[in-house]
């Protein structure tokens, strides 16, 4: 299977020099928003992929969020996107707080229901989701203490979706 990592070309010089080339993928120095990059990623027995898209979408306008995944749903057939989304609340929490203030100030999108994406057309359905504070993570310290409270269990989650019709 094919391997793909795409990231903006200043983050892929920096993770270039400090880890090295190599690797078993092939590298795409480019905007997620720049859909040339869809021009690279091809299989020539197109085989379905899987899009992973961990911390992006949050940082783009809900627009181009949607542009995207529409895009990859119509080009890559039963397919899947896994990606991590944040709801409105969580984000506004974030704002508050001094050492996430500065990145939560950056989020444009957020996610209030998990199959919200259904909405936005035929083909896209959610197959599951994964809240961030399901299960006791030590990283996480007394946040994981968030499962107890119904506004903010599901507030940073992890989803995947089906993108179009199985084959």
């Amino acid at each position: 299977m094919a391997w793909y990592d795409l990231d903006l070309p200043e983050v892929m010089a920096l993770r270039a020099e400090l880890l090295g080339e190599g690797g078993r993928g092939q590298s795409i120095a480019c905007s997620a928003l720049d859909l040339s990059w869809l021009e690279q990623v091809r299989d020539p027995k197109g085989a379905p992929c899987l899009f992973l898209a961990e911390g992006v979408l949050p940082y783009l306008e809900m627009s181009d969020v949607q542009r995207l995944v529409l895009m990859l749903r119509d080009r890559y057939p039963s397919s899947e996107l896994v990606f991590d989304a944040l709801s409105p609340l969580m984000v506004r929490l974030n704002r508050l707080k001094p050492g996430t203030r500065d990145a939560a100030s950056l989020i444009r999108w957020t996610l209030s229901r998990d199959r919200e994406l259904e909405q936005w057309g035929e083909g896209l359905r959610l197959l599951e989701s994964w809240d961030y504070f399901q299960q006791r993570e030590p990283r996480l310290g007394l946040a994981y203490l968030f499962r107890f409270l119904p506004p903010l269990a599901h507030g940073a989650r992890v989803l995947r979706y089906l993108l179009g019709r199985p084959g």
